[in-house]
């Protein structure tokens, strides 16, 4: 069952109004009236990402929906919980499956079809630890970012201090 979502959320690809999914033990937000993207909070994709990961009507309808040939341009998206601009990535193991990333909430979206595709068969025990190496990179390179811009913002606070 689709829940309207807090005014002001918009589509990151088409700027229309998404609305709530109840995925069972997580919220996912769907473009209805638009693109039928899928915009997932940090860590929520990987949940659902895999097949037999999940379940409830919200998911079934979410795999449910084909890949539409788009006439919006390709233009850079910006995260629409934080207004980053987001990274095109090819998500781990199935590299040819480009996601918009946020390098600051994590969040995620993947275009309508998208998720069909990662979850087309189970992963073998060593995709699995290889996908687990690459989220754990993932996490490390954030934090690596994070130190550094932490560190420069205390640089630029002593520099101003000293004047």
């Amino acid at each position: 069952m689709s829940v309207p979502e807090a005014a002001g959320v918009r589509c990151p690809r088409c700027d229309l109004p998404m609305a709530r999914q109840d995925f069972t033990t997580f919220y996912a937000d769907l473009c209805e009236t638009g693109c039928h993207g899928l915009w997932f909070d940090a860590g929520e994709l990987q949940r659902v990402d895999r097949h037999g990961k999940g379940h409830g009507q919200a998911l079934e309808r979410a795999l449910a929906i084909p890949p539409i040939a788009s006439e919006i341009a390709a233009r850079p998206r910006t995260c629409r919980a934080c207004d980053e601009p987001m990274d095109e990535i090819g998500y781990e193991l199935h590299q040819f499956v480009k996601i918009d990333e946020c390098p600051g909430c994590e969040g995620v979206f993947v275009d309508a079809g998208e998720l069909a595709i990662l979850r087309q068969r189970p992963l073998t025990a060593t995709e699995a630890a290889i996908a687990r190496r690459i989220r754990r990179s993932r996490r490390a390179r954030r934090a690596r970012r994070e130190e550094e811009t932490r560190r420069e913002r205390q640089l630029l606070i002593s520099l101003m201090l000293l004047r």
